[in-house]
């Protein structure tokens, strides 16, 4: 089988590049189509099987459809009908576009998923996009959700209760996977007797307002006032000097910057929970890589990890804004801590990428 991949978030996701060498392996015929700014600097190798277009200025991206008009004409240059047997665009808005075009051009099926960046972003902020949203996800032949709330938002934002039942039929539960290395190097469960006078708290992620670190570090305090001793590593790269600022001011906070795997899974490892209340997120590899090590984890309610297991399996979600919330589920992975830590460990499979891969094989096979 032949497959198109539209990707432009893959100039700066390098992960994508575990699906496509995996798909490779299963005998698949590849080609990404990345369209980029014509002076974007390559962030890595992309490797043989990525296309490369530069073909708009930064100024285009104020204007939505002639910049994605620039990019479906050149798609339409490249690829015919004899190329591939299927389409598969990464994202709703801007690749989904693209897919939807070319499909239409060329006469081969397509499918698409659906980002946080479409639902927080285009959706909200340009209602204009909704009609060709909802064309697009009517036309394409599989719908891919990295989590059922965010399927579920995606209808209600853009269907009626009518529309809703074949919306669903053709939808698919697929998450994203975590690099090899975490999965290679499980953790041997070596916290099942956790000392509660003694709490490692670890957050890892770009520090920006998105992140919420702030009202994760306000839950914390409120369990220092309750006797608990806790101490918040905050792990990542400085997006935002002002949340920096905000976050240093509580006097149990350590901020560590960005960090390469082998070292970072050394503060998983000193660590004994996972806390990230994003306001928004698409998926979260970390909370993927944490379980790895045994961690529970602090998830938002309705984001991309929210679904990905039965609730208090391997930890809780939480409403974002709310410190309490907060502070009362990490209270509940204190006193279930054993259970919780093995369950996170049995159930990182999950996130395997040739596990992954083969559900996407079935996917392109049922098409």
């Amino acid at each position: 089988m032949k497959i198109l991949h539209i990707n432009s978030y893959y100039a700066a996701n390098g992960f994508y590049e575990n699906l496509y060498n995996q798909q490779i392996k299963l005998g698949y015929t590849i080609k990404v189509f990345l369209p980029i700014l014509k002076n974007e600097k390559l962030k890595f190798d992309y490797g043989e099987y990525v296309d490369i277009f530069r073909g708009y200025r930064t100024l285009d991206r104020l204007f939505f459809i002639p910049k994605h008009l620039k990019i479906l004409k050149e798609s339409k240059k490249r690829y015919s009908a004899d190329s591939f047997d299927l389409i598969h665009a990464h994202s709703l808005i801007s690749n989904g576009f693209v897919a939807h075009g070319l499909s239409k051009k060329i006469g081969i099926p397509y499918i698409v998923a659906v980002r946080d960046t479409d639902l927080n972003f285009f959706l909200k902020k340009f209602r204009f996009l909704k009609p060709l949203a909802k064309r697009i996800l009517a036309d394409a032949s599989r719908i891919i959700f990295l989590s059922p709330g965010y399927r579920e938002e995606t209808i209600k934002l853009l269907f009626s209760k009518k529309e809703e039942s074949s919306i669903k039929q053709k939808s698919e539960l697929i998450p994203n996977g975590i690099d090899d290395f975490w999965l290679n190097n499980l953790s041997d469960n070596h916290r099942a007797n956790l000392n509660k006078k003694n709490i490692q708290i670890i957050t890892v992620g770009q520090i920006c307002r998105r992140k919420n670190f702030n009202t994760a570090c306000q839950a914390v305090e409120m369990l220092h006032q309750e006797g608990y001793n806790i101490s918040h590593k905050i792990i990542g790269k400085v997006i935002d000097d002002g949340i920096l600022s905000e976050i240093l001011t509580y006097p149990f906070v350590q901020y560590i910057n960005h960090l390469s795997k082998d070292k970072l899974i050394e503060y998983y490892r000193d660590s004994h929970v996972f806390v990230l209340p994003s306001i928004t997120e698409t998926f979260g590899l970390v909370y993927g890589e944490s379980l790895s090590q045994g961690l529970p984890v602090i998830y938002t309610k309705g984001q991309g990890f929210d679904g990905q297991f039965e609730e208090g399996h391997v930890g809780y979600h939480v409403y974002p804004k709310d410190p309490a919330d907060i502070a009362e589920k990490i209270k509940l992975v204190l006193n279930n801590y054993e259970h919780l830590s093995s369950n996170c460990v049995s159930s990182v499979e999950k996130f395997d990428w040739r596990r992954i891969a083969e559900q996407y094989k079935a996917v392109y096979e049922g098409i």
